[in-house]
């Protein structure tokens, strides 16, 4: 683990009346930028009832592919959820930038971020993870994930599993 302190990200607070689900969404925006340096802003949402907390991810390179999203199911090859994680989103490039948000206690949903590449490490420490956030719920709570597409401004999609990069 990297030696980041993760963010607490606990305001707005749940509502009292909502029923214990949490929706996590990873919004992807547009790409700004051209070819392999080209960036996407990344955040994550996470919802119950019709209380919102948003996580900045900042710019990510690389291509969010169908075989690498746990959003996909059968179709993910690639960056699996481990462990006690919930949700996963992986930008690719030859290396990968991947998100997960594992929930280590009924109660807490802990962000992370992981690095690697493809290529030769010279230390043998071709991954790095950091921990980005804590993000305290209600312990009943059941977790789904989704990932939105923004297009541009009301523009806004489901991540479509059948394209094709």
């Amino acid at each position: 683990m990297g030696s980041h302190e993760p963010k607490l990200v606990d305001v707005p607070a749940w509502p009292t009346d909502a029923a214990p689900s949490a929706k996590l969404t990873w919004a992807v925006y547009p790409s700004k930028g051209e070819g392999e340096t080209a960036t996407r802003q990344l955040e994550l949402v996470v919802r119950i009832g019709r209380v919102a907390r948003r996580i900045p991810l900042g710019g990510q390179i690389g291509g969010v592919f169908p075989l690498n999203q746990s959003v996909c199911g059968a179709k993910q090859v690639a960056y699996k959820r481990e462990g006690s994680e919930v949700a996963k989103l992986t930008f690719y490039i030859g290396g990968a930038a991947t998100f997960a948000v594992s929930r280590p206690k009924p109660n807490v949903l802990e962000l992370t971020t992981t690095r690697s590449t493809d290529g030769y490490c010279p230390e043998n420490d071709c991954e790095t993870r950091t921990r980005v956030a804590t993000i305290p719920i209600p312990a009943e709570t059941v977790v789904t994930e989704a990932v939105t597409v923004i297009d541009g401004p009301g523009k806004e999609r489901p991540f479509d599993c059948e394209e094709r990069p």
